[in-house]
């Protein structure tokens, strides 16, 4: 795009050169014609005055001779400096628009540094903003993990208290096989009334699991909550960035804008000091 509309711009100053020749070129002529007439002019009055001279004696004649002479000398190294001093004018003003030219050529390349140099601050951002993000997913399942092995070792530590009470049921019911064999029928009644005592506790330990595990499926679920949650967020910045850019872009276009109004001043300027250079 930059280049293109540099083109442009150079083709545009172009044409503008050759229009600013087509008029010196005009104005030459005009000057060249306005010097024809005053000649003719001058030759209308120089022949008037040979008449009159004619009738004097050839003494004078010679001397006015001699006299025109030295005049038409005179006049055309007058026209030759005055056409001296438009060539140096005209350089002048060649040179003072080469100047321009550069000028503007420069302030282009430091616009366009300068445009580069933010899109490589905002890539940079961006990545920043990138390897943030995955460093706190990573955190985030880091955590998790940490969570799950918790429960886990949870998990097995009440499997652990769970064989140990078999383990003493199994040791209470051998006892009361025991007792039963010796002691009677009395001891059977305390006997179940002790087992259906254990009954309800096992009752009540399932119970606790059953909370438990409905506890950690709320975790999981928070969990889960909390991860659409953090996804949200990360559109949300996606959109922000998308956002940005467009701004970014709608800058340097009115960097461009203002570019162009710069130089169709500039050209302005330049024609208003022409015109008045040769009045």
């Amino acid at each position: 795009m930059l280049q293109q509309h540099q083109h442009q711009q150079q083709h545009q100053h172009q044409q503008q050169q050759q229009q600013q020749q087509q008029q010196q070129q005009q104005q030459q002529q005009q000057q060249h014609q306005h010097q024809q007439q005053q000649h003719q002019q001058q030759q209308q009055q120089q022949q008037h005055h040979q008449q009159h001279q004619q009738q004097q004696q050839q003494h004078q004649h010679q001397q006015h001779q001699h006299q025109q002479q030295q005049q038409h000398q005179h006049q055309q190294q007058h026209q030759q400096q005055q056409q001296h001093q438009q060539h140096q004018h005209q350089q002048q003003q060649h040179q003072h628009q080469q100047q321009q030219h550069q000028q503007q050529q420069q302030q282009q390349q430091q616009q366009h540094q300068q445009q580069q140099q933010q899109h490589q601050h905002q890539q940079q951002q961006q990545q920043q903003q990138h390897q943030q993000q995955q460093h706190q997913q990573q955190q985030q399942q880091h955590q998790h993990q940490h969570q799950q092995q918790q429960q886990q070792h949870q998990q097995h530590q009440h499997q652990q208290q769970q064989q140990q009470q078999q383990q003493q049921q199994q040791q209470q019911q051998q006892q009361q096989q025991q007792q039963e064999h010796e002691d009677g029928s009395h001891k059977k009644a305390l006997i179940f009334f002790q087992q259906q005592q254990q009954q309800q506790q096992q009752h009540k330990h399932q119970q606790q699991q059953q909370q438990q595990q409905q506890q950690q499926q709320q975790q999981q679920q928070q969990q889960q909550q909390h991860q659409q949650q953090q996804h949200k967020h990360q559109q949300q910045q996606q959109q922000q960035q998308q956002q940005q850019q467009q701004q970014q872009q709608q800058q340097q276009q009115q960097q461009q804008q203002q570019h162009q109004q710069q130089r169709q001043q500039q050209y302005i300027r330049s024609i208003e000091y022409m015109f008045l250079m040769l009045l």
